[in-house]
């Protein structure tokens, strides 16, 4: 049974298609989270088709701001909504925004809380999860001497069907036909989806699931080389991911939140890198033995893609192998510990405004 109500938290994300559906998808997942507790959400989002419908499906209320050059005239608006719906929490996830935003609302009686991966330098707001294990990112010059600064993968945002949801050492054995899933990303503006699938309909002994994602603009291309292929399937935007994935053998993702969800749920992966942050990502979960990186995006060749998805199904000890080597990276608690942070933090913030 939900509880009453609680103060409202307003979340603003960046819905920018050119970046992917990670940020929004990590700020729905905790707002979902804090609904469950009896919090009021807000979401303050640019204007964008699917992330609306997406928003409107779940029930949440969602406030419309344009797309701006700076952080600055963000800031202004973000601060004006807040004012509006008398706000006291703010949460950030707002790429290389982030900083300046949560600079400019720092001193004005709100909680501000950033979620960052790599782009801010300085910690302004009250709170910071940083939940790469990229130990260069971690380090901020604390600028709010209050500042509280939560890093490393225990703090990684993801819901926590993925924790649930995990391939034990039964389920990796030799099959006579394998499944493969590609995923991408939200969107897809290099069309790897498609490159990908080339590589792969060559291979006999596979099924192809390729998941279409919420930002997906051009996939006209995608549907024509699949059609009539037996081989192949296209699932768009699936409200149940996670049991996608379960049901392969390995993945084929891109570097981002996709690379964070397959560890918890301990699939052999195959990352490419879509985007210069998700590099040392892609780099990272290999060195840990989880992921075969395949490298950037532009570099990647067809006959390599091929030949690293032959090796890996071949090889039942090394997907064993990789599937270990997920459950050590993430245990699937993440969001329990950053929603327990953040109900403490707020319930506290709240006190103190009522007492002053």
């Amino acid at each position: 049974m939900k509880s009453k109500l609680k103060q409202e938290i307003a979340i603003c994300c960046i819905t920018d298609k050119s970046k992917g559906f990670g940020n929004f998808s990590r700020s729905v997942t905790i707002a979902e989270a804090m609904r469950e507790k009896g919090y009021k959400i807000v979401f303050i989002i640019n204007r964008n088709k699917s992330a609306i419908q997406e928003l409107k499906s779940r029930k949440f209320t969602y406030m419309l701001i344009p797309m701006f050059e700076s952080a600055g005239d963000y800031s202004h608006q973000i601060s004006r909504i807040l004012n509006f719906r008398k706000c006291g929490t703010v949460i950030i996830d707002m790429r290389e925004y982030g900083e300046q935003i949560s600079k400019n609302l720092m001193n004005k009686h709100l909680k501000v809380i950033l979620l960052d991966d790599a782009w801010c330098k300085k910690a302004y707001a009250d709170i910071i999860f940083n939940g790469t294990m990229i130990k260069q990112n971690h380090q901020y010059k604390k600028i709010n001497k209050a500042s509280k600064i939560f890093v490393g993968p225990k703090y990684w945002i993801i819901n926590r069907e993925f924790g649930k949801h995990k391939k034990t050492l039964r389920d990796i054995y030799d099959k006579q036909k394998y499944s493969v899933v590609v995923s991408v990303g939200g969107s897809d503006p290099h069309e790897l989806s498609l490159i990908v699938a080339k590589a792969l309909q060559k291979i006999d002994n596979i099924k192809i699931t390729i998941i279409i994602g919420p930002f997906f603009e051009n996939s006209v291309k995608l549907n024509q080389f699949v059609k009539n292929k037996n081989n192949f399937s296209l699932i768009f935007s699936p409200k149940k991911i996670w049991n996608d994935f379960l049901k392969s053998d390995v993945v084929i993702s891109g570097a981002g939140n996709t690379l964070f969800e397959l560890s918890a749920q301990r699939i052999p992966t195959i990352c490419i890198a879509t985007a210069e942050h998700q590099k040392p990502y892609a780099k990272t979960f290999e060195s840990k033995g989880f992921a075969k990186n395949l490298g950037f995006w532009k570099n990647v060749k067809k006959d390599l893609v091929r030949r690293t998805v032959i090796q890996i199904l071949n090889d039942k000890l090394k997907r064993r192998k990789m599937s270990l080597a997920g459950s050590k990276i993430l245990d699937g608690k993440q969001l329990l510990r950053v929603t327990e942070i953040l109900e403490k933090n707020i319930n506290k913030h709240s006190s103190q405004l009522n007492r002053g």
